[in-house]
């Protein structure tokens, strides 16, 4: 944007302005003195001036990821290529394998049962339900959504909030165990 006064200037250059200014009578107009706002715009607009390297303050380190973003992050991106099927079926196992394994594990190192109860209970439910899918893989095939489905059931089984492995087994299992009713098989205890 130019100044108002080299606009003045520059117009007062043209003899014809001038005799239709005088002939029309308008009082010429002077331009007003530059505004602070407009004196601001042109120091912000102009180049920064030098600094010396050694007198420029360190840039602060960069913040470290908090642990709960990384992990926000990762279960993002982990649903969303489970959603639109990327690597679904492999996702989808590893989850129902890899988190149990380890805290099955863990629960062998506790001095309770109840845990290992817990994950007992979860690799029969979870061995019954893949060997199930491995015989029906042509319907599986055909049921839209189907590791989506299968990712959050595996979480119900997983969580110990639903305890959902000892849900069904209880509401499934257990009914069908105690049809077909059989003598205990005598496990030889080691000698002591």
């Amino acid at each position: 944007m130019l100044p108002d006064h080299f606009v003045f200037a520059q117009l007062s250059k043209y003899p014809a302005l001038n005799k239709l200014e005088a002939q029309v009578g308008l009082p010429k107009v002077r331009p007003l003195p530059p505004s602070p706002s407009s004196q601001l715009t042109r120091a912000l607009r102009s180049p920064p001036a030098r600094l010396d390297p050694g007198l420029t303050p360190p840039s602060p380190p960069p913040a470290p990821l908090s642990q709960a973003y990384v992990i926000l992050g990762a279960g993002s991106v982990f649903s969303s290529l489970i959603f639109f099927n990327i690597f679904a079926g492999f996702l989808s196992n590893l989850l129902g394998w890899a988190l149990p394994a380890y805290l099955s594990l863990k629960a062998l190192e506790t001095p309770g049962h109840d845990d290992d109860t817990q994950w007992l209970t979860y690799w029969v439910i979870f061995g019954a339900f893949n060997f199930l899918e491995s015989v029906s893989s042509l319907l599986v095939a055909w049921f839209p959504y189907y590791y989506t489905f299968k990712t959050v059931f595996i979480l119900y089984l997983i969580l110990p909030s639903t305890r959902g492995a000892t849900v069904v087994f209880n509401k499934a299992f257990k009914p069908l165990l105690a049809q077909h009713k059989t003598q205990p098989i005598p496990v030889a205890t080691p000698a002591q």
